[in-house]
This record gives C-alpha cells, structure tokens and sequence, in this order.
C-alpha cells in the first residue's frame, strides 16, 4: 500500500526539518490513505494535513517492521531487566526487583499488520517473543483505537 505522510510542525512552531533525502527523520509521521482524486485534480486523503506539515509518501516493508519491533522488544526486556545480555535470559517470574514479575504482555497492533501484510500468521507476536519464547501474549489487531496521539501536539500540551 501507499501512504501519504504527515508530519505537522513541532508544538513550538518550529518547521519539522528540511526534506533533504538521507537526514530526513523517517519516524513521526502520520500514515494518511489516499482516497481518490476530487474534480480539481486535487488529492482526497482521509485526514487533515496541518500547514506547514513535512509530507512525504510512504510505503510499508514487512521485514522492516519485524525488525523495529524485534528491536523494540529487546529493548523492553533489558529495561524490564529480563535479559542478561549475550542471549541469557532470565525466569519470567524475576523482573524488576524480588516483588514484581512479568507474567506476559498485551499486544494491540495494526490491523494492517496481519498475516497479509507479512506473508505468514503471527510475524507480531513472534517478533515479540524473540528471546522469550514462552511469553504468553494476549491482545487482539485494532484500527488505531488504543494508545496515545502519535504527536506531542495532540496530546493538549507538549
């Protein structure tokens, strides 16, 4: 799929950076879908574009995507202090400190990221698991209902 790319000004007026091809930032956009064309030649999309907006199109790579969210995971088990380093992991029943253990996770992900999207079932929650293969995972693919506002600016603040 194509997505139309809107990045809106940062909170403080400032423009989002120039457009100048490998130093532009590829992550704080909001993915837009093109509708149709109206009478005028003028692109529908099915969202607003604040002025002043970076905007760029955007295609989606499924090996990409595993591979952030692979990253991602990691990075929350090191926090979560799961995860010794050098692949050694710790029990799921050991965590923060002695009081606290992680006993699995909840996943609300696109449903744009099903089985479609990546050729096979449950690439998500795989990539999730690497490194914990026993994590018991629950959560369901949603359209954009849970979680913040992508943007600082929408979230009444800053």
């Amino acid at each position: 799929p194509l997505f139309f790319g809107v990045r809106p000004p940062a909170a403080d007026g400032a423009a989002p950076p120039a457009a100048d091809g490998a130093a532009t930032p590829t992550t704080g956009y909001n993915l837009l879908s093109p509708q149709h064309l109206d009478d005028d030649g003028h692109l529908v999309l099915d969202g607003d574009v604040p002025e002043g907006s970076l905007c760029a199109w955007h295609t989606l790579d499924a090996r990409a995507s595993v591979g952030e969210l692979e990253a991602a995971a990691a990075a929350s088990r090191r926090q979560l202090r799961l995860d010794r380093g050098a692949g050694a992991a710790l029990p799921l029943r050991t965590g923060l400190d002695e009081t606290l253990s992680v006993l699995g996770g909840l996943v609300f992900t696109c449903s744009g990221r099903g089985a479609r999207f990546h050729g096979r079932p449950n690439a998500d929650s795989k990539a999730l698991r690497a490194g914990r293969p026993g994590l018991p995972l629950c959560g369901c693919f949603c359209n954009g209902e849970i979680g913040p506002p992508p943007f600082p600016e929408q979230r009444g603040g800053g």
